[in-house]
């Protein structure tokens, strides 16, 4: 009987442990599809149970089914870019460690820059040319076009 109670406390313990974990990643729900879609498709390590660790070393943060990322997603130090205007989108890059990322947005969108007070990022083309700067920061864009833009250096 001592043996049992033990187990069923153990087996409790473990339910009440896994339903309150936030981060716990759910295999077969639809945002765990969306986040292997995007491994799938574009690599990294998931690492959070909405959020993928690209190897160029950015973080995808991935919506919820049925929803969009905004403007408040955008975690403090980090230069965020959305695949839509108005700082909205089912993923978002987020951009923490001072590099050189590749970017996969084509078409309009926007972007929040919300490092440092002062820290700059700069839009890159192809020929990993300057074609922008943006404000220091704080500062956004809620309408600008992602086309001429292959890479984003952050600071």
């Amino acid at each position: 009987m001592k043996r049992l109670c033990s187990l069923f406390a153990t087996a409790l313990a473990a339910v009440l442990l896994t339903s309150t974990n936030a981060d716990a990643v759910v295999p077969g729900t639809a945002l765990q599809e969306h986040v292997d879609e995007r491994i799938a498709r574009l690599g990294g390590v998931q690492i959070a149970r909405n959020a993928i660790r690209l190897d160029s070393g950015a973080t995808l943060v991935v919506a919820e089914p049925g929803q969009l990322l905004s403007e408040q997603d955008c975690p403090g130090y980090n230069f965020c870019l959305f695949p839509r205007t108005d700082f909205q989108g089912p993923d978002m890059y987020a951009l923490q460690a001072c590099s050189t990322y590749s970017v996969s947005y084509s078409g309009p969108g926007s972007w929040v820059n919300n490092q440092s007070t002062g820290i700059r990022a700069k839009m890159l083309n192809a020929s990993r040319q300057v074609i922008y700067t943006t404000p220091g920061a704080y500062s956004k864009d809620a309408s600008g076009d992602w086309t001429p833009v292959y890479y984003v250096k952050n600071c």
